[in-house]
């Protein structure tokens, strides 16, 4: 996947193993956007379990949602640099 010829928005990856009860990373990157927050939705996740977040850049903070609040709602990013990148696992409980 490319990003758009002027290299503005965001991309995000979900990377998962389908029906498998390991972790799924999401990667963000923020290209030369003027947005520092945006929210990612997540696919493919139970509605009904809960699911740690941890981003690498706050790897002691660990936060708790429901799927459907990942789903639904999405995590919120913030990347205060154009060209910044964040990683995040989600584990479910």
């Amino acid at each position: 996947m490319r990003p758009k010829e002027d290299r503005q928005g965001w991309v995000a990856f979900q990377y998962q193993q389908t029906g498998q009860e390991t972790p799924s990373l999401l990667f963000v990157y923020r290209l030369n956007d003027g947005a520092v927050r945006r929210s990612f939705c997540l696919e493919n996740l139970d509605h009904f379990k809960e699911y740690t977040v941890q981003s690498e850049i706050e790897n002691d903070v660990v936060r708790i949602y429901q799927g459907h609040d990942l789903m639904d709602i999405g995590i919120s990013v913030d990347l205060p640099r154009p060209n910044s990148h964040a990683a995040f696992v989600i584990k479910s409980l």
